[in-house]
């Protein structure tokens, strides 16, 4: 992958996205987050890796969420009963899969994952945060321990005490926890079956479909794909295809007469 700097990010921002220290883990081929993705945009990716850019202005946020968890870690540092920013590893279908979870209470047996976010996203459906906690969960139990309650933290990034003020159905905080509904050890095992089975089909060259929810479609637009929210839509032979049936290359073609 490679970055651009098309509007003149402040140095300091460049070396902070630079010098991110994720890994997923040697031997990896998935973590939980990527598992929980389109099948097709991760082959994709893989496939065309040198051939996608990002610009370091889309990176901030990301780097606001980090500033989030560091700060929470710190908090947490003392309290012998959490254990915190842990990755598992589990080995499935010949695969080896892995996932770091942000804190998990021992008296509580309650697994916390912390989201810095806006306020549009606490109002709308996530079933992502519900794959991605019952994934971690399902990984805590494979090595002994138990999971009885799931949590997401949400700190609102764009919260305003103004609207709180003033609307009853706004957020009255700036922080909103969310339980998270915990399912059985079976359903986990046969989910975490389904989507290794599916993203190692992909790999091979049997790219599923992307979903109405991974294209973000919403009163009949695919917001992730003609949004350039997707980093593989020039890629995506899907996505090609359905602008061909919106007639969107003919108006490019056109517009560009």
């Amino acid at each position: 992958m490679k970055y651009t700097n098309k509007h003149d990010v402040p140095i300091e921002v460049i070396r902070a996205v630079q010098n991110d220290p994720y890994t997923k883990g040697d031997g990896v081929v998935l973590s939980v987050t990527q598992l929980i993705k389109s099948p097709r945009i991760v082959a994709l990716q893989a496939r065309h890796d040198e051939d996608i850019s990002v610009d370091y202005r889309d990176e901030v946020f990301k780097l606001l969420g980090k500033a989030v968890h560091t700060v929470l870690e710190n908090a947490n540092a003392k309290d012998e009963n959490i254990i915190q920013e842990k990755r598992l590893f589990a080995e499935i279908n010949g695969w080896k899969i892995s996932g770091q979870t942000d804190t998990l209470s021992l008296e509580e047996k309650l697994l916390t994952d912390y989201k810095c976010t806006s306020v549009y996203a606490l109002g709308s459906d996530k079933p992502e945060w519900e794959q991605q906690l019952n994934l971690y969960a399902w990984l805590w139990r494979k090595h002994g321990f138990e999971i009885e309650r799931l949590r997401i933290m949400t700190i609102l990034r764009d919260w305003r005490r103004s609207e709180a003020d003033r609307k009853f159905d706004y957020p009255q905080t700036p922080v909103v926890s969310i339980d998270i509904p915990l399912w059985g050890f079976v359903r986990q095992t046969s989910f975490v079956e389904e989507r290794v089975a599916l993203h190692q089909a992909a790999l091979k060259g049997d790219l599923p479909d992307c979903t109405d929810e991974d294209r973000w479609l919403r009163r009949g637009k695919n917001i992730r794909c003609e949004g350039n929210w997707c980093l593989v839509s020039p890629f995506c032979s899907q996505w090609q295809a359905e602008k061909d049936r919106l007639g969107l290359n003919a108006k490019h073609e056109g517009g560009s007469k």
